[in-house]
C-alpha cells in the first residue's frame, strides 16, 4: 500500500488492516442475547441470560430480506440451518421496549 501524506511524501507498506471480516461494523447492541457457534453449520443456538419468556426473532441476509421470523419462548432455543445457504446474516430480537441485535456467520 502507498499513501501520501500532507507534505507530499509517499509511504509504502506492505500491512494492510481490516477492521472486520465483514466489512461492516461490528454490532454490540447484543442485550444479554449469545448467538452459537459463530460460525455455524448444522444448528445455531440463541441462549438468553435475561428472564425473557417471549420474544421475536427476525433474521436477515446481507441484502436485507427477511429469511426467518420466529416467536420464541424461553431461555435456550434452536434452529435448525442445515438448509441455508453460507454467507453472513444478521438477527434481531425484540421484547418490550428492548431490541437485541447482532450478526453470524454459516459457513458449510
Amino acid at each position: 500500500v502507498e499513501v501520501k501524506d500532507t507534505n507530499g511524501c509517499y509511504n509504502k507498506s506492505d500491512s494492510i488492516c481490516y477492521y472486520s471480516l465483514t466489512g461492516l461494523p461490528n454490532i454490540s447492541s447484543n442485550q444479554g442475547i449469545i448467538i452459537y457457534p459463530n460460525p455455524a453449520n448444522t444448528i445455531l443456538n440463541i441462549h438468553s441470560s435475561l428472564s425473557i419468556f417471549n420474544y421475536q426473532l427476525s433474521i436477515t441476509n446481507v441484502l436485507g430480506q427477511e429469511i426467518y421470523k420466529q416467536n420464541l419462548v424461553g431461555i435456550d432455543n434452536r434452529i435448525d440451518i442445515t438448509k441455508w445457504r453460507p454467507g453472513h446474516y444478521f438477527y434481531e430480537l425484540r421484547y418490550d421496549n428492548v431490541n437485541a441485535r447482532g450478526k453470524f456467520i454459516i459457513q458449510k
